[in-house]
């Protein structure tokens, strides 16, 4: 049973319109992200019991557009191994794994001496299957994956084409080699996945958990490049000879905000695009029946810059669709009701605008943007610089540079706090702006 608030109309007040939230209970890092069949499958850490983090389970939902979510029983439940962690899913499309052609593979961490039924057990990488996306069987010889040494967690499960097998990337709580708390990975091998071969461990460097191991194209040439992310957003750009990853650039960040981790990338999207959603860490809602919140779904392509290859975050096009009506930006406010915003600025020199309650500057003298108490700075001397900006409810995601700087901000507003824009300091509203109002997904019979 379900021990939480009770919902009131106050609390809900605050529910994000098109940020993901569980109906019920805490959530955090999102999971198993796959796409099958024309759905997306979000897999997510949920806590049925309450909303502060513990007793941890796969909840379940699905979405044909990322955006409208239909909840389902929860995926994943614990057992005497311990509770459920995070991990990652794929569909089995040639049967490798002999559950089924086509079978959904989740695996994750079973967290051991996490619940009663658990104590004394170590934490171990455990794989669950469905053939219908929705009730999923936990596979008999548990665990695949022994424990390593510590808290080793986060499978991240990907195909390499080029040498066909199966990798998992996995956190390894203490360095092999001087038992070093924090930071290092290890890389697993496997042709049926369910037998795994450790072939390589390497330092990140800075951020620890959910490893994330993907490839993406390179503009302008046929060429692939492999990335390496980690939680805290922090990644690293290279090559992969099939045993070993070598990154080709220094530790980078993704994220510029207050309030984003555990990000993770779907598998099997459609045309091998790859989006990823985050948990947006620390979107503390007091006093409500859940807690926490994720973050938009961005598409991720590599983009050349003058410093290298570099991460391009974008919202997914499908947040278009919910576009209502396009605002007039004139003079210096703009009142848009619902606070559902999407907003697009292109200008030169200083900027200063307040979207919602988050006042957002640009100091042309420093090259630094600023929202809230955060600042990201913006390389080169553009004559013109570029931003989006999305807000919900208690949120608002900027994306500046054409997407290589995204900044996440988290915040709970004011009573009777403005919504909408207003434009402050000597630039005023001197540049090309444009606002659409947004519907939300969420309502008291779904979304």
């Amino acid at each position: 049973m379900l021990i939480s608030p009770v919902p009131t109309l106050e609390s809900e007040l605050l529910r994000p319109q098109f940020h993901f939230t569980a109906r019920n209970g805490w959530l955090n890092d999102p999971n198993g992200l796959v796409y099958d069949r024309g759905e997306y499958h979000l897999f997510y850490q949920h806590n049925p019991h309450g909303t502060e983090w513990g007793n941890m389970t796969w909840g379940h939902a699905v979405s044909s557009d990322l955006l409208h979510w239909k909840d389902l029983p929860h995926a994943i439940e614990p057992d005497a191994l311990g509770t459920i962690f995070s991990g990652s899913a794929i569909i089995d499309a040639k049967n490798e794994a002999g559950f089924g052609k086509r079978a959904m593979l989740c695996f994750y961490t079973a967290a051991g001496g996490t619940n009663e039924m658990s104590k004394g057990q170590p934490f171990t990488q455990c794989l669950a299957y469905s053939t219908d996306g929705r009730n999923f069987t936990k596979y008999a010889a548990n665990p695949i994956v022994p424990n390593i040494e510590g808290a080793d967690r986060d499978p991240k499960i990907v195909w390499d084409e080029d040498h066909r097998q199966w990798l998992m990337a996995l956190y390894l709580e203490y360095a092999p080699d001087s038992g070093k708390r924090g930071g290092y990975f290890t890389l697993l091998r496997s042709t049926n996945l369910l037998s795994w071969t450790r072939i390589s461990d390497f330092p990140l460097g800075v951020g620890d958990e959910c490893p994330d191991f993907f490839q993406l194209p390179v503009p302008g040439s046929k060429e692939k490049k492999w990335v390496f992310s980690v939680a805290n957003g922090n990644y690293l750009i290279g090559s992969f000879d099939g045993k070993a990853f070598h990154p080709e650039t220094p530790v980078l960040p993704t994220n510029f905000g207050n309030a984003a981790y555990a990000a993770q990338t779907y598998s099997n999207v459609p045309r091998g695009e790859i989006v990823q959603i985050s948990w947006m860490q620390g979107s503390n809602f007091p006093g409500c029946a859940w807690n926490q919140q994720m973050a938009v779904p961005n598409r991720l392509q590599l983009k050349q810059t003058e410093n290298g290859l570099r991460l391009r975050m974008w919202p997914v096009k499908q947040i278009e669709k919910l576009r209502v009506r396009e605002v007039p930006v004139r003079g210096k406010e703009v009142v848009i009701p619902s606070g559902l915003i999407d907003f697009s600025a292109e200008w030169a020199g200083a900027l200063d605008v307040q979207v919602n309650g988050i006042r957002i500057q640009f100091d042309p003298s420093t090259n630094k943007l600023r929202a809230g108490e955060k600042e990201a700075p913006l390389s080169g001397n553009p004559k013109k610089f570029k931003l989006r900006v999305l807000a919900d409810v208690t949120s608002v995601e900027i994306y500046a540079q054409d997407g290589l700087v995204w900044m996440p901000i988290f915040y709970i507003p004011k009573p009777d706090e403005f919504k909408g824009l207003r434009f402050l300091g000597d630039a005023g509203n001197k540049g090309k702006f444009r606002a659409f109002e947004l519907k939300g997904v969420w309502g008291p019979d779904g979304r």
